[in-house]
């Protein structure tokens, strides 16, 4: 088998655009990917697209990830977001865990599709042959369409986390099928409405070795299948996904407010706002911001797929950057939402609105972990490192 075409993904997502915008609503009104949607994204097989292609998916090109996720979340931010929780979670489960969870999972007909909170909320104790554990889970964005949940655990012995050489709790993700799993129904939020990303309780039960895989961003763990892609690990895919939303949300608030300007008359105007100097000024400027940041992404992503596939391993300052950018575009949507949602004045204000619903949705994908501002200080260093290299006639030296 061999990985599929990227134009092939996009061109999918494309096909649903139309679908999925004129669900948008319905999915926002229930809390989740409404179900003819859900059902394209199968028919597609778009589901599967970061799976690797031994147990039946599309093989996983980080470049195709960011065409699709942003054509989706520019359809609908929140259909999108519901979206890559599924599919990025599918692929790095069926790469890293072990062959019967792989067959169980992924070997009948029709692959599983998986949802969960990867980061340690439970807790679970080491035995033989796997791990018991168990614990509550915030965040389960796309459970109403998975199959299986992961849930991250640290492990303890003894009553205390068990501690790694670098001074980190030792963490397993433990998969199982959703029917032994407690959903809360709760997900009542302001923005990403539609994803959800409801709270889940996991009881107390046992997770065979092949079940589990290591839970750390960074871990060194090599994939069981999938190739050297996959060696981008945990924080890589994560981080791919929450670049591809900004820049996909950025692309719908553009849309909007060019539309709505083109007819949009304001007190004191002589003419619409498209016509307006300070709009068409700052409209430019937001612009170039979104295609400069696009251009960003894809040159971090792309060049930490050409290392791994090369058989390379990333540098600190690659690793670092897939942070730095999903978390810098992620401040730039930000800005660039907001600005259209300005000059739309009271048009983004009444319900139903497509712009509302983006700058909502960004305002609450801004608060995930992986996108703390924080990393932008945290992966510094690394990316210091070379401007601060010794200079020959003034020309710097990488």
């Amino acid at each position: 088998m061999t990985a599929a075409p990227r134009a092939s993904f996009l061109s999918a997502a494309s096909s649903l655009a139309a679908l999925i915008r004129s669900e948008a609503l319905a999915a926002e009104e229930q809390g989740f990917v409404t179900e003819p949607v859900a059902d394209a994204l199968r028919q597609t097989r778009l589901y599967w697209m970061m799976l690797p292609v031994e147990v039946g998916g599309g093989g996983g090109d980080m470049l195709a990830a960011i065409d699709v996720l942003e054509e989706l979340c520019r359809a609908d931010g929140a259909t999108g977001w519901s979206f890559m929780a599924n599919a990025m979670t599918t692929g790095f489960a069926g790469a890293f865990v072990g062959d019967s969870a792989a067959d169980a999972m992924f070997g009948g007909a029709v692959p599983a599709i998986t949802a969960g909170m990867l980061a340690p909320g439970g807790r679970g104790v080491p035995v033989e042959g796997g791990v018991r554990g168990g614990g509550k889970f915030s965040f389960g964005s796309g459970c109403a369409q998975a199959d299986w949940m992961g849930a991250g655990m640290i492990l303890m012995k003894d009553g205390a986390p068990i501690m790694e050489a670098n001074g980190r709790p030792r963490t397993r993700i433990c998969y199982m099928p959703r029917d032994r799993v407690e959903f809360m129904g709760n997900w009542d939020v302001t923005g990403l409405r539609a994803t959800g990303s409801q709270d889940y309780v996991v009881p107390e039960q046992f997770f065979a070795d092949d079940f589990t895989l290591d839970g750390a961003l960074d871990s060194p763990e090599p994939p069981k299948r999938g190739g050297d892609l996959y060696r981008i690990g945990l924080m890589g895919f994560v981080a791919v996904s929450h670049a591809a939303f900004a820049l996909g949300v950025m692309k719908r608030a553009l849309e909007e407010i060019a539309e709505i300007a083109s007819t949009k008359k304001r007190l004191g105007y002589t003419s619409t706002v498209a016509n307006n100097e300070i709009f068409k000024r700052e409209f430019t400027h937001n612009e170039s911001l979104y295609r400069a940041g696009r251009a960003y992404c894809y040159e971090v992503f792309g060049e930490v797929q050409a290392t791994v596939l090369g058989g390379g391993s990333l540098s600190a300052e690659q690793n670092g950057r897939m942070r730095i950018v999903a978390t810098w575009l992620t401040q730039l949507a930000m800005d660039v939402t907001r600005f259209c949602h300005v000059w739309a004045g009271a048009t983004a204000i009444r319900n139903p609105s497509a712009l509302a619903r983006c700058i909502r949705d960004m305002h609450v994908g801004s608060q995930h972990m992986i996108v703390d501002p924080i990393s932008l200080a945290q992966f510094a260093p690394a990316v210091m490192a070379p401007w601060t290299a010794p200079h020959i006639d003034g020309a710097l030296v990488h």
